[in-house]
């Protein structure tokens, strides 16, 4: 079999959900073609797929353990995809997206380079707008940091959420999203302003 045909058969395993034997066709068709993209992109997928399993079974330290190890070879393998084309906006989301579930804490700073970087190829990729107000939106309020959070977390997911609102005009989700934020920050008349228009967008679909 050539790499075009363990591929195929391993997108066949991927669909099935029998992800082992799909990164091993993957993995085969990587050895005989280093830059074939596409299996990379599916061996990648199939590791999460893993790891989502992995953590219903496990528990503890173990799971922390098999999910960092699933996390970092599908970082690996989007990481080629971005080697082999670096204008590839959903291989850096898709690689932001692991590094988020893998550790949001320590792994912020990479996440938001990353989604920044799918934007700039892509400006109006809304999950990647999404994605990285979600990273800022999700600080806790600390009074004695409040300065700080304001500036480099709440203020950049309100333009953010500003962002997909000039994307997806009726998206209720963010209006609210915003209001949050903004209520966050104290301006309580944009907040209010952004709750009357997830009211109205509410009544128009009704």
């Amino acid at each position: 079999m050539n790499a075009e045909e363990y591929s195929e058969r391993g997108d066949k395993y991927f669909r099935e959900k029998d992800f082992d034997l799909a990164i091993k066709d993957f993995t085969e068709a990587i050895r005989l073609d280093p830059n074939f993209t596409a299996a990379y992109i599916t061996r990648g997928l199939s590791y999460l797929e893993k790891q989502k399993i992995a953590v219903k079974s496990l528990q503890g330290l173990e799971c922390l353990k098999r999910e960092n190890y699933e996390y970092d070879l599908a970082i690996s393998d989007f990481t080629e995809v971005i080697r082999l084309i670096p204008n590839d906006a959903i291989a850096y989301y898709r690689r932001a997206f692991v590094y988020i579930k893998k550790n949001i804490e320590a792994n912020e700073t990479k996440a938001i380079a990353d989604l920044t970087e799918a934007i700039c190829i892509d400006p109006n990729f809304v999950q990647a707008y999404n994605l990285r107000a979600y990273i800022y939106s999700s600080k806790p309020p600390i009074m004695d940091n409040r300065e700080n959070l304001i500036k480099n977390y709440y203020n950049p997911a309100i333009a953010d959420f500003t962002e997909i609102i000039r994307i997806t005009p009726n998206d209720a989700d963010t209006y609210f999203k915003r209001s949050r934020m903004y209520d966050l920050i104290g301006d309580n008349v944009r907040a209010e302003a952004d709750r009357q228009m997830v009211e109205r967008l509410k009544n128009i679909r009704n």
